[in-house]
Parts: C-alpha cells; structure tokens; sequence
C-alpha cells in the first residue's frame, strides 16, 4: 500500500522502518523543530533525523487543517495513514486516503487513552498493559480496534525499559493491521467505554514524590520516569532527582522523607518503608551514583533506623 506516515519520538521509529521494508512509503509527517535547553538550539525530532537519513520526503506542518498543506498530502495519494505517537488529526486528514487512518498506541484499549500509557500504566501499578492498532476516530483514542496484544510489565521495568520493549513489538502488530486492511479481512471492533481510563501528559507536579506514600506507590512513580523526566523532590530548598532506586518494605517509627545516610547506603523513609537511592542528581549537578554523592557530602554519621 502506499502510505503516509506520523510520527514523533523514538517510539515510532521500529514501526517506520518495517513500514519502508513492506510498503510504498510516500511521505513522512513530524513534529516542527522547536528550540530546546539553554540554548535554545533548535531540536529536530527522532523521526526527522531518521528521514534525513535515508531520503525520505518530509513534512513538517505548523497546521495540520491548512488547506494548502491537505492539497500537498492529496498529491502524494496515499491509501492509507499510519499513525504512531504524534498528535490529534483534524477529520479533513483522517479520512483524506481511501482506508482512512490507523494508529498504533501504548496500552490495551480503551484502557490508559492519552499521551503518556506507559507511564500511567507503570505508575498505577499494573502488571500487564498491551499495544492496540486502532481505527483513528475525531476524539482521541476512540476508534475501533483491529488489533492488539497483551505484555507483562516486569516488576522493576522502568518506563524506559517498557517503552524500548513495546515499541519493536509494535512493528510486527502494525504491518499484521495493515496487510489485513489491504486484504479485505480486517475485523473492526468497537471499544468498550465502561473500561475507558485516561492517560494525560505528564507534567512536572505529576513527577514530585510524596513521601507520605506507601513504598510500592512511591517505588511504582520513579521507575514509570526513568530515564525521563525523573521523579523529584525537594530537600533544603533544592530540586533532587531520581534516576535509579530499590524499594524496602519494613516498618519504622521515622516520619516519612527522613534521610538515612551511611558510608555507602542512602535511604528515604516512606510511611511504610524505604526507597533505597542508586543514582541521584542534586540541582544544579550531574547525574551521580549513590557513592559518589556520599563521598561528595563526606558522610561521616548516619542515622539508625529506630
């Protein structure tokens, strides 16, 4: 089929690159560069370079309903477009190729709709989540399934780790979807909306620890945020992330967020227990393992659990 493909992040990058190997792709759409860091030099997306890379028509509308830019996307005929981890399509682009629009998502459907599945899936403490290829409808996340396939999610899989992991699978699932619609066999089913649950973008309050929190909720926070953005909190005024950590179940008498710090242990008490921290990064400072910040602080007394 000739397709015209959306994407963003990494993510959509596996699917991209069977697409090329199985279809006849005729165009790729991404995000605008935007300026990012201190700097303020312009970032250019994962799919983007990938596109430079290997000569690949690109377009990078400003206005997906632009009607010089749905002009641009009726020339190159599509039959179909294929959707992985962009954004919202205006209905005059959804129903512009003559099989419509089909999206591959991050969670089993109708379950975890919204920009961050993976996260949300891990932070909420689910043990299995999933990949959908859906039927793209005018509100997000809500077009009938044609295919999906269930994961575990390991007890200590970060969101990193989940994300790298279903995206490869993800490819095989999409070209399975779209050789079924090129062969008149696709079956479409609709979603089940009593088991709709949202996914919203995560922004920076959603990533503060509360200490308060029981170990497994706070345990189930960080690691749905490695590597990126990263679970934070606040200590003497300063912004402290977290890029690895262990949990401890065991009762204490200490109130919640106490540090504990030995010569080569630093523990936080949770209401219920401890997260037991790996790699930090203080404010201000590099990404660092639990010893070298230990030896930077020149820990010299600790403080026993009561």
């Amino acid at each position: 089929m000739r397709v015209l493909f959306m994407g963003t992040p990494e993510f959509a990058i596996p699917s991209l690159d069977a697409i090329i190997h199985k279809h006849m792709l005729v165009g790729v759409i991404t995000a605008p560069d935007k300026p990012a860091g201190r700097g303020h030099q312009m970032k250019v997306s994962p799919i983007k370079t990938y596109c430079l890379n290997h000569s690949i028509p690109l377009f990078q509308p400003k206005n997906l309903k632009s009607v010089s830019f749905l002009k641009k996307i009726e020339k190159l005929n599509p039959d179909i477009n294929v959707v992985v981890a962009f954004r919202m399509l205006p209905t005059p682009l959804i129903n512009l190729p003559k099989f419509g629009s089909i999206n591959l998502h991050a969670s089993l459907l109708p379950k975890y709709r919204g920009a961050a599945p993976i996260q949300r899936a891990i932070m909420q403490g689910e043990t299995h989540t999933g990949l959908t290829v859906f039927r793209l409808a005018p509100e997000i996340d809500t077009g009938e399934i044609i295919n999906a396939m269930e994961l575990s999610i390991g007890l200590d899989e970060t969101g990193g780790e989940l994300h790298d992991r279903m995206a490869n699978l993800g490819a095989p699932l999409l070209l399975k979807s779209l050789e079924e619609i090129e062969a008149g066999n696709a079956v479409f089913k609709p979603q089940n909306e009593n088991m709709a649950s949202p996914a919203p973008k995560i922004f920076k309050e959603d990533c503060c620890i509360d200490w308060n929190q029981s170990t497994f909720k706070i345990y189930n926070l960080i690691r749905s945020l490695i590597p990126y953005p990263c679970a934070w909190f606040y200590h003497e005024k300063k912004i402290f992330k977290i890029h690895k950590a262990s949990k401890i179940i065991q009762s204490h008498m200490l109130t919640p967020g106490s540090w504990l710090l030995e010569k080569d242990m630093f523990k936080i008490a949770t209401k219920d227990g401890y997260i037991q921290i790996l790699e930090i990064q203080p404010e201000g400072k590099r990404k660092m393992s639990t010893q070298e910040y230990l030896n930077g602080i020149q820990v010299t007394n600790f403080k026993k659990p009561e």
